[in-house]
């Protein structure tokens, strides 16, 4: 019985055997990875939509005509890039310390997700936005 084994498991081993001695190209030469400026730049508005005091703003004629925040643009050279972002900041968040948490989770999570060297991350707060606060429920 283990003949028989054997014997049906000899043309995959043989097959196998071949294809690992030269049909497949060396590992640094099957392909490569391209990050595209896309790719980078929505993952700097997500990282910056997940900040607190970013307010997600534009509707309607507003997003038809680009006015949609937060919103980024990378420009990348090889495996350097460059991402401006703006903002929409919810009132009364402090403007300097909610650009600044935008500007190190977009880097951090650039760094982290697509390996990148990112060089600068510019942040504008291109729209400060009022949200009003939940109404308080009186107890009768």
């Amino acid at each position: 019985m283990a003949d028989a084994v054997a014997e049906a498991l000899t043309p995959l081993t043989e097959a196998r055997s071949k294809d690992e001695e030269g049909s497949r190209p060396a590992s640094g030469q099957r392909g490569r990875l391209v990050i595209t400026d896309t790719a980078v730049e929505r993952i700097a508005t997500i990282a910056a939509s997940e900040v607190e005091g970013v307010v997600n703003a534009g509707s309607g004629l507003n997003q038809v005509m680009g006015h949609r925040y937060p919103k980024a643009d990378a420009t990348m050279a090889g495996d350097r890039c460059r991402i401006h972002v703006e903002i929409a900041i919810a009132w009364p968040h402090p403007l300097g310390q909610v650009c600044r948490q935008v500007r190190d989770e977009v880097r951090h999570r650039v760094i982290n997700l697509v390996d990148l060297h990112v060089d600068a991350v510019d942040v504008t707060a291109a729209k400060v936005v009022h949200v009003p606060e939940p109404k308080q429920k009186r107890v009768q």
